[in-house]
């Protein structure tokens, strides 16, 4: 395990850094930064922040940037040196990116947010201020601090180590919150659900606001209820019953935490759009950055697999192309109000496809923005620093040879029978499915430090097409089979 003090991992980048002109710098601190009850109701939610290791893996494609990961847990070497050998640029490179890379484990396995962790720990945030100043001295650009989520935590360490946040301001979170996410629709011109926004302290009044939506749409309309901030694979949602009854669609979580939450942090009330003639929904979604300058580049479209409680499960890469158009025109206008508002870094815009009934097309409204890294990020980012190819402004990925590439990730392959499995061990049987570069398919796992405790792990399956990929996914989950009863 990477188990060196924090202090010998940075001498070591510092002397490095020194060595070699013209670096980017930037600090990673992948902590999730949801409410502490939203982080209690996932497997091994806690240790979440390793999927913030696809930032490593740009290291073997951009020779100019050396970047300090920090994690709470421990992850082997060999984990690191095999993301590092993934594009096949060979050892020299692999040596490289070990010398820019500063895995700083602080080795703490509290139920703590990794920013928490951190600043309990001012004698660490010194020493990589130190770091900081350093790489300033030596005329390198420090790019700021990188993070799954912006939050007051976030700010008040990125403030402490003299750097920006490179995600979006605290300011602007505001537009990523459910009420917030409705305006930009309106605001942007893009389809949405009919609804009504509840400020806290409202709880009482849903009854009220139900009776009053349904005289203004359709006595048969059905209605959700979604709590503003703070929530997400599905806990934060619930279905509203004519009587103003509440019924969270995740089974952890009771009406009554569901209506003390809605009383606390508010929410909307919006229209469960009705496909049931046609045949189900898609959840189709874009993802974004917004750099510093308010540009937006577009970094792909997905499929979102959603589980029965609304939960998040996966993705597929690229969405249908039956709607992908007006789903990347639909997400420009959302950018671009976003960008009016002050929004960068990430965001991930979550839409319902509805299938043709009466209308020749699909329809498609707008559900909700997402300020922070979604579960889409970390396996299309990983596609980006290993798939040679070229990025379409229509949301395909096609290699120089012509042939289209598509991807399926997930964060949930569960089973307490893979407890016990290390990730030296699955390195060890991976090769034959491990992504190759030649061939442009394979598997990249994720998660590597809830494997073992949690039996809790995530892989992106990269091919030419969603059969492939799902046959590399049959195949991942029969080598865990194989490697639990070892």
């Amino acid at each position: 395990m990477s188990k060196a003090a924090p202090g010998a991992v940075l001498d070591r980048f510092d002397e490095a850094v020194v060595r070699q002109p013209g670096l980017r710098v930037r600090i990673a601190c992948p902590s999730q930064e949801f409410v502490r009850e939203e982080m209690a109701l996932g497997v091994g939610r806690w240790r979440s922040c390793v999927r913030g290791l696809w930032e490593s893996l740009a290291l073997p494609g951009d020779r100019r940037l050396a970047l300090v990961m920090l994690q709470a847990q421990p992850v082997p070497t060999g984990v690191l040196r095999y993301l590092f050998g993934l594009r096949g640029d060979g050892p020299a490179v692999v040596a490289d990116c070990l010398v820019r890379h500063a895995f700083v484990s602080i080795d703490d396995d509290r139920e703590q947010h990794l920013s928490e962790k951190l600043l309990d720990r001012p004698e660490l945030v010194e020493r990589l201020r130190t770091t900081v100043r350093r790489a300033r001295e030596r005329g390198h650009v420090v790019e700021g601090l990188a993070g799954y989520a912006a939050s007051p935590r976030m700010d008040r360490l990125a403030a402490s180590l003299g750097v920006d946040l490179v995600e979006t301001p605290t300011a602007t979170l505001v537009w990523g919150t459910k009420t917030g996410s409705r305006e930009i629709f309106r605001r942007a011109g893009v389809d949405h659900p009919p609804g009504a926004a509840l400020p806290p302290g409202s709880a009482g009044a849903l009854s009220a606001v139900e009776a009053g939506l349904r005289r203004q749409h359709s006595a048969g309309s059905r209605w959700l209820v979604k709590l503003d901030s703070g929530y997400g694979s599905g806990h934060g949602n619930a279905l509203l019953t004519a009587g103003g009854e509440v019924r969270p669609f995740s089974t952890t979580v009771t009406p009554s935490e569901f209506v003390r939450r809605l009383d606390a942090v508010g929410g909307v009330v919006e229209q469960l759009l009705d496909c049931s003639q046609a045949g189900p929904p898609r959840s189709p979604s874009a993802l974004a950055f917004i750099d510093r300058e308010g540009r937006a580049n577009l970094l792909g479209t997905h499929e979102q697999l959603i589980g029965p409680e609304q939960d998040f499960v996966g993705c597929r890469f690229p969405a249908d192309p039956a709607y992908r158009e007006r789903l990347i025109t639909a997400t420009h206008a959302v950018l671009a109000e976003l960008i009016r508002q002050g929004v960068r870094g990430h965001v991930g815009v979550d839409f319902l496809a509805r299938p043709p009934n009466r209308d020749p097309s699909w329809r498609l409204d707008a559900l909700e923005v997402n300020l922070r890294q979604t579960g889409s990020v970390h396996p299309n980012r990983t596609a980006h620093a290993l798939v040679g190819g070229r990025w379409t402004p229509d949301g395909r990925l096609v290699r120089p040879d012509g042939r289209e590439v598509v991807y399926t990730a997930t964060d949930g392959l569960i089973n307490s029978s893979y407890r016990g499995i290390t990730p030296e061990r699955l390195l060890t049987k991976l090769d034959v499915l491990s992504y190759d570069r030649r061939t442009g398919r394979g598997v990249v796992p994720h998660l590597w430090s809830t494997l073992e405790i949690f039996g809790k792990v995530g892989a992106t399956f990269i091919g030419s097409s969603t059969d492939e990929c799902d046959e590399l996914s049959r195949r991942f989950v029969g080598l865990l089979e194989e490697l639990r009863v070892l």
